[in-house]
């Protein structure tokens, strides 16, 4: 994943965790996370990326999202 399309992602989805909903305009705890896991044939996609906060990542790991 370049840098490039990880800023692209934070400033689509507003720096905000998609789970919590937690802002993090500093990018400080912000993650890009596959919504389908790679381990799951999910693809590195604009489509298939999304922001979430360390907790949530962490919480969330290979699993699909509920």
């Amino acid at each position: 994943m370049t840098p490039e399309l990880r800023e692209e992602i934070a400033e689509r989805d507003n720096y905000t965790c998609q789970i919590c909903g937690r802002y993090m305009p500093d990018g400080f705890g912000l993650q890009i996370d596959h919504i389908i896991p790679v381990s799951k044939g999910g693809k590195t996609v604009r489509s298939n990326l999304q922001v979430l906060c360390m907790k949530c990542n962490q919480s969330k790991g290979a699993k699909l999202q509920e």
